[in-house]
């Protein structure tokens, strides 16, 4: 730590500046480590993708389970679309798991974060939470797709991720 003025400098591996040496020997510049500044930036940005990569998955999630919905009503083989949710879902699961991992992270250290989309995006892991209980409603009778697929969780963790927003943002 530098205190300018009389350029007193404490470090933990250094010995004490002596009296002696004379003040033109030293710079008197302060220092600046951009090392923590630029690391939070990349953190916020790496968090602002994961939240939109949620998003767009849980979007490509709700197309396939509307499919399966469908196909399911109409008495059609909907074998295909139902992997093709199986596999969305999935990979929605995870980024939602991961990104609430980074939020819980980013929370514990006590900073606060706000981008311009902030607001949607909470109100989009909401519509997420009612979109799967209306899935689960409607699919009820379904015992090979609900048997797969953890809505329950899933829901629990659009919750989460919904409240940790909310929290990161004030």
């Amino acid at each position: 730590m530098r205190v300018l003025g009389p350029c007193i400098e404490t470090t933990r591996d250094i010995t004490p500046l002596l009296v002696s040496e004379p003040l033109s020997s030293r710079s008197c510049a302060p220092d600046i480590d951009l090392s923590a500044e630029t690391a939070y930036v990349k953190e916020k940005q790496q968090l602002i993708d994961n939240v939109r990569s949620c998003l767009t998955a849980m979007t490509t999630t709700r197309r396939a389970a509307d499919n399966v919905c469908q196909l399911y009503r109409r008495g059609i083989d909907f074998s295909v679309t139902l992997k093709h949710l199986f596999q969305v879902h999935s990979t929605a699961f995870y980024l939602k798991a991961a990104t609430s991992a980074q939020i819980k992270d980013l929370l514990s250290t006590g900073r606060r974060l706000s981008w311009p989309d902030l607001p949607n995006n909470i109100n989009a892991f909401r519509t997420d939470v009612g979109h799967e209980q209306l899935f689960i409603a409607q699919t009820a009778s379904a015992k090979d797709i609900s048997s797969k697929i953890d809505s329950a969780t899933s829901i629990a963790m659009s919750s989460k991720l919904a409240y940790q927003l909310t929290r990161l943002s004030y």
